[in-house]
């Protein structure tokens, strides 16, 4: 009966948050104005959240399952390096924020053809509130996500993140252009043995920190735990494809 129990409230809460990311996807939806007639291309700045860090959510929030790398891949429908770009919209009933990104490389899925390649990404925080180290995503961050697609007939391209902040890499290319994955929170860092930690590289890991930080300086707060090379890391990501 326990089992079946934590189950029937697993389903319950994944049905609950299904509901949530349709309704931002809702919202977003019903606030796009139609498209007007094309004009000559020009360079427009990037929409960016109204704010990145709302009031602390982290007491208020539990995590149902930790991922390991193996298990993110393996129930991830979207495995991919994407850069975020503009804010969308928000429901403040999760709260969970909306935004479009670019897929610069996929691990394993499919981008729906109609989408080109861009996706819909929410995460989960807002204006309401945040959780602490992870602020909301800006225009030009790059990331490494394991992503859920969102059950909706009008859209077939809106994602959400699987472990939400437990799991995912900040990527982050060297002076050499070089990419790294940077974990912050070191849930799912420490389950990957195959790779290099360059952490424990001073001369790397403040060469990338500083990166990240001229780049977002909301990154200047972060506290890595775990940092790999691209170099590394995708053989493995591409090992579990072929393993499936």
């Amino acid at each position: 009966m326990a089992a079946s129990r934590k189950e029937y409230d697993r389903m319950k809460k994944l049905n609950c948050l299904t509901a949530a990311l349709l309704t931002v996807l809702t919202l977003w939806g019903c606030s796009a104005e139609p498209e007007p007639e094309p004009e000559p291309e020009t360079e427009s700045a990037a929409v960016l959240p109204p704010t990145r860090i709302g009031e602390n959510l982290g007491e208020n929030i539990t995590i149902d399952q930790l991922y390991s790398l193996e298990s993110a891949f393996e129930e991830a429908d979207l495995a991919a390096l994407v850069r975020v770009g503009d804010w969308l919209a928000e429901d403040e009933s999760g709260p969970y924020t909306l935004f479009s990104c670019q897929v610069l490389n996929v691990f394993k899925g499919e981008v729906a053809e109609d989408a080109g390649d861009e996706i819909l990404l929410s995460q989960f925080g807002g204006t309401y509130g945040t959780v602490p180290g992870y602020p909301l995503f800006t225009a030009g961050n790059e990331l490494l996500v394991f992503l859920k697609q969102i059950p909706s007939e009008e859209h077939n391209n809106g994602y959400w993140l699987l472990g939400s902040w437990t799991t995912f890499f900040d990527a982050v290319r060297d002076g050499n252009g070089d990419l790294y994955y940077l974990d912050r929170f070191g849930v799912m860092g420490e389950t990957v043995s195959e790779c290099r930690n360059f952490l424990f590289d001073a001369d790397k890991a403040g060469e990338l920190s500083r990166i990240a930080s001229e780049a977002d300086p909301a990154a200047e707060t972060y506290r890595y735990h775990y940092i790999f090379s691209a170099a590394e890391l995708d053989p493995v990501l591409d090992k579990l494809k072929t393993a499936e």
